[in-house]
């Protein structure tokens, strides 16, 4: 489903209209600020580390850095930095230079820098090609005429929770409850599917040596 469709479906639901909204209107800006907080909550929800933000960053580091807008939707490493068949192991910014003076042939990586002026640096310093394993941030809505499917595996939550707010700003506590019910339980639907292996992982469950996810 698409930011458009998503739109769509909450103007069709609230105004009980299949009129299509008008993008210019104010309730239209509120509405999509209404989405992007769905979006925000969904993205930081306690515990979860959603499947729909995982990618692999591949680049070139020149001198042991990697620095420009490639790297501007990391949000996290899930992994270790691979050069060939060599691992660099993450290590926090302020423990790089005791790790560096200790053991200096150890592999390590950092990320330093603010969202849009990330730098992924490795020590020993060096030149190649690499790919990283990471965790994005969610894609938040500028116009509400994106194109691109929304990350989230059920959007009906956004649906729901927008229409909620919707209902609350006009006082009508007994729908809001209704559709804020509704999200509830598509994130919790979300929660389930999040933590589900793949089939021919479940059939091979055994007793207390379960396959996780990412392992």
């Amino acid at each position: 489903m698409t930011i458009t469709e998503v739109m769509a479906s909450i103007y069709r639901r609230f105004e009980k209209s299949s009129d299509e909204p008008d993008t210019t209107s104010e309730d239209f800006i509120v509405r999509l600020d209404y989405v992007n907080r769905a979006i925000r909550q969904w993205e930081n929800e306690m515990g979860m580390d959603w499947k729909e933000l995982y990618r692999t960053l591949s680049g070139t580091l020149t001198s042991g850095v990697l620095t420009g807008s490639t790297i501007d939707a990391l949000k996290s490493p899930s992994g270790f930095v691979r050069i060939g068949t060599d691992r660099y192991e993450y290590v926090r910014p302020e423990r790089v230079e005791r790790e560096v003076s200790l053991y200096s042939s150890k592999k390590i990586y950092t990320i330093t820098g603010a969202k849009e002026a990330k730098s992924i640096n490795v020590y020993p310093v060096v030149s190649d090609d690499f790919y990283l394993d990471y965790q994005k941030y969610a894609t938040i809505y500028s116009t509400g005429e994106e194109t691109g499917e929304i990350e989230m595996s059920n959007p009906e939550f956004i649906i729901q929770f927008v229409c909620a707010q919707l209902y609350l700003d006009d006082a009508n506590n007994t729908q809001a409850g209704v559709e804020m019910q509704g999200a509830t339980d598509a994130m919790n639907s979300m929660k389930l599917n999040n933590e589900k292996l793949p089939f021919w992982q479940e059939d091979n469950q055994g007793s207390n040596e379960g396959i996780n996810f990412g392992q």
